[in-house]
């Protein structure tokens, strides 16, 4: 994403040079399977079972195993692989090299408004969720982020 940033998190719990598993990587997630998770916010959860790709309406980024909503105005829908480029498309990471079974996943990313627009619903558009984009209807207007289109008034 131009203008967001891609710095990688902290080695974790779950994706450090030890154990790599893949919901580590950018639009991927894990499940804690049947472990119950202790909801103390110093504790991460070992979150490294059943691994896939991160489901649309949510971004996943490297380095950490779980799903993050995005939020409304968002549109974060699954990628595709880019023959010609190899990168995931609509986003730009690649999977991980030799590993055939991995395929693109969610979004891997997110940033404010204010240090990027792409993955937010662009003008002319609006997503009602983080999963739908819609076009404005004629007589309407849609600003870049709208979840609901906005009737014009003439004068």
């Amino acid at each position: 994403m131009k203008g967001g940033g891609r710095g990688n998190l902290k080695p974790n719990t779950n994706c450090n040079l030890s154990s790599w598993v893949n919901g580590c990587e950018p639009g991927w997630a894990c499940s804690v399977g049947d472990n119950s998770v202790d909801l103390d916010l110093n504790k991460m959860p070992r979150r490294i079972l059943e691994c896939e790709p991160c489901c649309e309406g949510f971004f996943c980024p490297r380095g950490l195993s779980c799903l993050i909503p995005c939020p409304l105005g968002a549109f974060c829908p699954l990628s595709t692989l880019n023959s010609e480029t190899g990168v995931c498309d609509p986003y730009h990471y690649q999977p991980p090299p030799g590993q055939t079974n991995h395929s693109c996943g969610g979004a891997e990313v997110w940033v404010d408004v204010r240090s990027t627009t792409e993955i937010f619903c662009s003008s002319g558009y609006y997503c009602p969720t983080t999963a739908l984009k819609l076009h404005c209807n004629k007589g309407h207007y849609c600003r870049t982020g709208s979840t609901s289109q906005t009737k014009r008034w003439l004068l």
